[in-house]
């Protein structure tokens, strides 16, 4: 794994360092940069809701711009960068248990500690997704997404792993059985 200093820079790591809580840089920025590709964005979690809204006010501060607010993150943008900012567990362990994919599964904290799914390199190395079934989003079409996004990236899924994340993406969208009213009781 090389987290070098000039990798370290193609995180933008320095950020870190401005917030007062423990955060951390997860996902497929990190993956990115260890593959030395280019990355989209670079998503930075927090351990809190007060403390990614802290963040926040001090990207702000700092000449970021808010692109988009969503349910569990803010989107922003400083010059060319783009950065989520997200609440998804109150440590990187935690955090990491919330994805979907063992691929985008690892997180560097402000300390430079790193954690990682116990299978993080050797489905990074054979670029295999492997559903791991917890991506917070219930928008089926937010899924699609992502699995297009890694698929074209050149990872690959096993007929296997691709029956599992259908069966999680028909179960997340099922409508509730409506009650029959010729049945209910007065």
């Amino acid at each position: 794994m090389d987290l070098s200093e000039e990798n370290l820079n193609k995180l933008e790591f320095h950020l870190l360092s401005k917030f007062k809580s423990n955060c951390w840089i997860a996902g497929g920025a990190v993956t990115d940069c260890l593959l030395d590709r280019p990355s989209r964005d670079i998503d930075i979690f927090f351990p809190s809701e007060e403390t990614k809204q802290a963040a926040k006010e001090i990207m702000v501060k700092e000449g970021a711009k808010i692109v988009h607010e969503y349910p569990i993150g803010i989107k922003m943008q400083k010059g060319d960068h783009l950065y989520d900012l997200m609440h998804l567990g109150s440590t990187p362990e935690e955090c990491i248990e919330q994805f979907d994919y063992t691929a985008c599964a690892i997180a560097i904290d402000k300390r430079k500690n790193v954690c990682y799914h116990k299978e993080y390199f050797n489905h990074v190395t054979e670029m295999e997704l492997h559903y791991i079934g917890n991506y917070p989003s219930k928008h089926y079409t937010n899924k699609a997404k992502r699995l297009k996004k890694y698929l074209r990236k050149g990872f690959v899924i096993n007929e296997s792993n691709l029956g599992t994340w259908l069966d999680k993406l028909i179960n997340d969208h099922k409508k509730p059985k409506k009650k029959d009213p010729k049945k209910s009781v007065s």
